[in-house]
């Protein structure tokens, strides 16, 4: 409960926080931020004007249905015009393949294996650090 309440309940201004509705049902959770030294180390890897993204669909009923492809593609969407953001990122969990042909599908690309990268119930988990971006001179293997 207290790694809940710090990562979904502290206050930080710079981290936007969604619950995901559909037809009026709450069925998963979603959160945008800029990407600076406050909220992530991924700046060294995508630069300035960079946003990411951590989302997740709990409600199994509402998978398999393309609702988390269209909801990555507005919210990618949106980020860029709206904030001007030029890159945004995300960085799933190398086994979480679902979460990665998802990603894949909306249009971003893998840019690197981050080895030993997140700390999740109780080990480490090597994640993909996916891209997504107009400037296809921006990506790498």
């Amino acid at each position: 409960m207290e790694m809940i309440e710090d990562k979904f309940y502290t206050n930080n201004a710079l981290i936007s926080r969604c619950i995901i509705y559909c037809n009026e049902i709450p069925i998963g959770y979603l959160q945008y931020y800029p990407i600076n030294s406050c909220t992530s180390n991924l700046m060294p890897l995508v630069g300035s004007s960079a946003y990411g993204m951590d989302q997740f669909i709990g409600e199994g009923n509402y998978r398999n249905r393309g609702i988390g492809t269209e909801l990555i593609k507005k919210v990618t969407a949106f980020l860029m015009e709206a904030y001007g953001a030029s890159k945004v990122v995300l960085d799933p969990h190398v086994e979480n393949v679902r979460a990665v042909a998802c990603y894949e599908k909306a249009g971003f690309q893998r840019v690197k294996k981050l080895l030993h990268y997140a700390f999740h119930e109780g080990k480490y988990h090597d994640c993909w650090l996916l891209m997504y971006t107009t400037d296809k001179k921006a990506h790498r293997s």
